[in-house]
């Protein structure tokens, strides 16, 4: 594993532990998170589908068109 590798690894469980974290959730972290994603799509092909859900279904807010 590359040291990006590792970083990058790092910094999505930080991500997962701020998401958990009702005091620490904002719209900043989710769209970081939704940045995270739609990075990592080609990834997340690979992985089983566990649920139709989309990040825009699961925050309280709605997100700006970018």
């Amino acid at each position: 594993m590359s040291r990006i590798d590792t970083l990058k690894d790092l910094l999505i469980d930080c991500l997962i532990e701020d998401l958990m974290d009702p005091e620490r959730r904002s719209p900043g972290l989710y769209q970081a998170a939704s940045r995270v994603i739609a990075d990592n799509k080609e990834q997340q092909s690979q992985l089983p589908s566990v649920g139709a859900e989309t990040l825009e279904k699961l925050v309280p807010f709605k997100f700006k068109a970018s």
